[in-house]
């Protein structure tokens, strides 16, 4: 079995993305098919018109029209300023939800995690709503370990990802 390893941050970038024009929309921006239904997790990339990177991100689709947007490393303020200079005659509107976001990633054998955050396994390419409100999907891969993101947004849903993990680590 592998360990379990892990660190809290906060995440250079959460945003919301809603509308009936938001799947339309961030569909002609990313550099990923967003086309799957709710529950879909995708990794891709934002890119300017000559195919350089701008930023990276999971797009995460909540509903038909409902999207977090979620960067480990790339700056909020960047992906906004890219999304809103394309809106015209969309009906999209793009919120920064980073303030107060906290973000746990693993890496390696998450055990019981999952049973301690409330939710099963997330599927290849799809995330999970724990219990206490927060969004669990896969990470990029970490050399041999599987990794895992846990997007929480309050003190509660944080306090219970603690005990879930510290839970895990004492299993190993």
């Amino acid at each position: 079995m592998d360990a379990l390893y892990f660190s809290w941050n906060e995440p250079a970038a959460r945003l919301l993305a809603t509308g009936p024009d938001a799947a339309a929309f961030l569909q002609g921006q990313f550099s990923k098919d967003l086309r799957a239904g709710s529950g879909a997790a995708t990794y891709g990339l934002w890119l300017n018109h000559k195919g350089r990177v701008l930023a990276d991100s999971f797009v995460l689709r909540r509903a038909e029209d409902v999207f977090e947007i979620v960067s480990v490393s790339s700056p909020a303020a960047g992906i906004v300023e890219r999304l809103e200079s394309f809106i015209i005659a969309d009906d999209v509107s793009v919120a920064d939800r980073t303030a107060g976001a906290v973000l746990l990633t693993t890496a390696g054998d998450p055990g019981d995690l999952f049973r301690g955050l409330g939710c099963v396994r997330p599927l290849e390419r799809e995330f999970a709503i724990t219990s206490a409100g927060g969004l669990i999907f896969r990470g990029r891969a970490a050399g041999r370990h599987e990794c895992w993101h846990v997007l929480l947004s309050d003190e509660v849903a944080t306090t219970t990802a603690r005990a879930a993990i510290q839970d895990a680590l004492d299993q190993a």
